[in-house]
């Protein structure tokens, strides 16, 4: 397992072909970080279900799949995602993300990175306001007489 250690990260269709046979060995083996891999591999493919009826059908058996995993972390998950199982259908049937609101956030660090700290939060909130809150910069052009 030595080296893997991001390669847990990525979907299957994500591994380079150089690492993919030797990843592939280890994934289908008895190890807990393997079958753990395989359930989040079967998680991120239900977000692409269409049918809600079919969507909750396969989040419930593989929640209880987790459930039944015998890995404390899976079965910890596991309790939380049934938990809010409403919201995720939900999602999945808004086709809702959240996009916006990370790139928001990666400018606003970025924002807070120039600046390389600020002395109050009042010059943070207008610094902010100043680049994400797109106004037109160009100076309106007055009519000629």
């Amino acid at each position: 397992m030595k080296g893997t250690k991001f390669d847990w990260l990525h979907t299957s269709a994500n591994i380079d072909n150089r690492s993919r046979r030797g990843f592939m060995e280890i994934a289908h083996s008895a190890l807990k970080t393997a079958r753990a891999w395989a359930m989040k591999e079967i998680a991120h493919g239900l977000w692409g279900y269409v049918y809600i009826g079919v969507a909750e059908k396969e989040w419930a058996m593989l929640l209880s799949r987790m459930a039944r995993s015998r890995f404390d972390p899976i079965v910890k998950l596991a309790k939380s995602l049934r938990k809010y199982l409403w919201m995720i259908l939900n999602a999945i049937r808004l086709g809702a993300n959240s996009g916006n609101a990370e790139g928001n956030n990666s400018r606003i660090q970025k924002v807070k990175k120039m600046a390389c700290g600020f002395r109050n939060t009042e010059n943070f909130k207008m610094a902010v306001y100043f680049h994400l809150g797109g106004l037109d910069m160009k100076p309106a052009l007055s009519p000629t007489r």
